[in-house]
């Protein structure tokens, strides 16, 4: 696979992560400002699930071929400890308080695992 495919998905998944956090961040401050919009914002209750079932093995490819070009482990371990944040926010915590705050920090850790990955990729 040549290196702009392998750029591609790593942009994809980064894409990915930033509307996770943006949904992570902002939807749920403006569900509290404006009530009103909850109605028609309102997402499926499987939403988070389904949105993990896509990033796990989307991330693991993207991944993997960019460990095959450049062998650093730095990108592939932080989208790991992402990915199982992101999974524990949904499978453990998913109700809680602390699921926001656990899905952020695994949004913000798979985004940097894929910049890192693109950034190596490149080098």
């Amino acid at each position: 696979m040549i290196p702009v495919q392998r750029n591609w998905l790593d942009g994809l998944a980064i894409g990915a992560s930033t509307l996770c956090l943006s949904h992570c961040l902002l939807l749920p401050a403006l569900l509290i400002a404006l009530p009103a919009l909850a109605t028609f914002l309102a997402l499926p209750e499987d939403f988070h699930f389904w949105a993990l079932v896509v990033a796990v093995p989307t991330s693991a490819f993207a991944m993997t071929l960019g460990y095959w070009r450049h062998r650093r482990k730095a990108p592939l371990l932080l989208a790991v400890s992402g990915l199982a944040c992101l999974g524990a926010a949904e499978l453990v915590f998913h109700g809680t308080s602390q699921e926001a705050c656990v899905a952020i920090s695994g949004s913000l850790q798979l985004g940097f695992g894929h910049a890192l990955n693109m950034r190596a990729t490149r080098h």
